[in-house]
């Protein structure tokens, strides 16, 4: 399509383009209840070393995400901001990343329009600018894959260590990094099977796969509690992330079944790897995680993406042959319709169904400036209130993840486990703290739906919902009430 310098500058510039959207009013949206945890947990490690929760318990899942976190607070502060920087930072290089990865395994046009796609996908800036760990997991994921498949090639030590390093980074960054170790035996013998080539394990390669097999030993205790969790589950969340992919990727979707299906005769060897990659984690994701979130699917995106642009690159040079630059250059437009891209900053994104977000920046600091000494505060999310300085007098007990709520409190039941905030778990412990004290409640949509049904013809008679600070939402709403004396 074009050569490798003008490939440069039009990847530099789809990188610029693509960190703007990224970086842009990066601390205004509100944090989410998960981005808390992760600031929360950056916060004691920050201090401690170690990321200690407020309870004194430590927040041992996705360590790697929680150390950049807690670099980047120490640079720039505790604030949204510097808790999103990383992620926005590895948004911002996947552009690059995408198209040298697309480059290697299906040519130069595919990688600049996948390249292209990353930089204004809605989905991706979406993600890149969240307190989370899910960016991080899918560069990684991409980069390790890409460094595992040149390795194939040139069998060099340097390339078998930046594997390792990439890979040691997706496990570090979440569990589904695991999926890894399942990826990569698989392709090396079915790439020899369809290939038709003995296998042959030369002394670079023996060695390689002792370093492979040694950093599982490493996280072998994580990795086998991961298999013994994902295994102990059986689900199916099929139709749901299918009508996800289908409602979030109208056009990539198609594209990306059209691509597969085009090209696996002649680009067999990096297919193949692509839709393993694709297709051993989204089993599991799919079949054996208990909790449906479509957060979890985010990191195989860009293999969607590349199969999508391929199908583009094939009907460019089947349909108009010569012209095919033009060709590509109408069919992204076309693309750009579809409702998949976003080509201006915002300050606020919609993650998805399953990731509510109430706007907190509504209600707390209202109540910083109006709560009163002897107020009782109850909160939905003691972490939340945490953050924004103020110390929970109760949680309302309720099932955050759709686990039983026995799951996060202390062992006599009387406390949340991560904050040691007391929790009220009946109506009657909910009735008693009603009549004996005067306060404010916070309760966002999630909780209200969550909590014991009959808690509500108590708060309905007992307390007065506040309009002013409530906020409602398509991410979820944020709903303030008031008990007690009116001053």
């Amino acid at each position: 399509m074009f050569g490798d310098k003008t490939a440069f500058y039009v990847v530099l510039a789809l990188t610029l383009a693509g960190g703007m959207l990224r970086f842009y009013s990066l601390g205004s949206q509100s944090f989410w209840i998960d981005e808390v945890y992760s600031a929360t947990a950056a916060k004691g490690m920050l201090t401690h070393l170690v990321p200690y929760m407020p309870g004194g318990s430590v927040y041992e899942r996705d360590i790697l995400n929680t150390a950049f976190i807690t670099i980047s607070m120490a640079v720039f502060g505790v604030n949204e901001a510097a808790a999103r920087l990383p992620s926005a930072i590895f948004g911002t290089l996947m552009i690059p990343l995408a198209y040298i990865a697309a480059r290697k395994f299906f040519g130069n046009t595919a990688g600049a329009v996948t390249a292209y796609i990353i930089t204004f996908s809605y989905v991706e800036i979406a993600w890149s600018r969240q307190a989370r760990m899910y960016q991080q997991l899918q560069f990684f994921y991409l980069l390790s894959l890409l460094l595992f498949y040149k390795y194939l090639e040139d069998r060099k030590t340097k390339t078998a260590v930046l594997t390792l390093i990439a890979t040691a980074g997706a496990f570090l960054s979440h569990r589904f990094g695991f999926s890894l170790l399942l990826i990569y035996p698989a392709y090396a013998a079915l790439d020899m099977k369809l290939g038709g080539r003995k296998m042959k394990m030369p002394q670079k390669t023996l060695v390689a796969a002792g370093l492979f097999i040694g950093l599982g030993l490493v996280f072998s205790e994580m990795y086998l509690h991961t298999i013994s969790a994902v295994l102990s589950s059986s689900m199916n969340y099929l139709p749901a992330y299918v009508d996800y992919f289908k409602t979030a990727f109208p056009a990539s979707i198609y594209l990306a079944v059209v691509g597969l299906l085009l090209y696996w005769k002649d680009t067999r060897r990096p297919t193949l790897l692509c839709v393993l990659a694709f297709i051993i984690p989204f089993y599991f994701i799919s079949y054996r995680i208990k909790l449906l979130g479509f957060r979890y699917a985010y990191f195989l995106l860009p293999f969607i993406i590349m199969f999508a642009a391929k199908a583009l690159t094939y009907v460019a040079k089947e349909i108009w042959g010569k012209r095919k630059t033009t060709a590509i250059a109408i069919l992204i437009l076309l693309f750009s319709i579809s409702g998949e891209l976003s080509f201006t900053p915002q300050t606020t994104y919609y993650l998805e169904s399953r990731a509510p977000q109430p706007d907190f920046n509504s209600v707390y600091p209202h109540l910083k400036d109006n709560i009163k000494q002897g107020d009782t505060l109850i909160v939905d999310y003691p972490e939340v209130a945490l953050w924004y300085g103020l110390k929970p007098d109760y949680w309302l007990a309720f099932s955050i993840s759709g686990f039983p709520v026995e799951t996060v409190l202390t062992a006599n039941k009387t406390h949340y486990a991560q904050t040691m905030t007391p929790a009220i778990t009946s109506a009657d412990e909910l009735t008693g703290i009603l009549n004996e004290t005067h306060g404010w409640l916070v309760l966002d949509s999630l909780a209200a739906n969550r909590i014991p049904q009959d808690y509500w013809p108590i708060l309905t008679n007992k307390t007065t919902w506040l309009p002013g600070p409530s906020k409602p939402g398509q991410a979820g709403a944020i709903n303030l009430y008031r008990w007690g004396n009116d001053d």
